[in-house]
């Protein structure tokens, strides 16, 4: 991110999981991370603009790294479908 021109101590990111890990094989789970980016910001063969569509999501913080996530971490979001 920081070569992209991007302030890592004022950037929010973000991480989506796409499928669910306790029925995914880790091998095949989907998972992009992700920046909020100025509409100016353009994209190139290694980097992909997009939007998030409005919807129901669970939020959580972490600091770490993706090999510090508690195994088997689940989330439910009550009245979400």
């Amino acid at each position: 991110m920081r070569a992209r021109g991007l302030d890592m101590e004022r950037t929010t990111r973000l991480g989506m999981a796409h499928d669910d890990a306790a029925i995914t094989p880790a091998e095949t789970c989907r998972y992009d991370v992700c920046a909020v980016v100025p509409s100016a910001f353009q994209a190139d063969h290694s980097v992909n603009v997009g939007e998030i569509a409005e919807g129901c999501f669970a939020i959580a913080e972490f600091m770490g790294t993706a090999h510090e996530k508690a195994p088997g971490t689940r989330f439910f979001v009550p009245g979400c479908r």
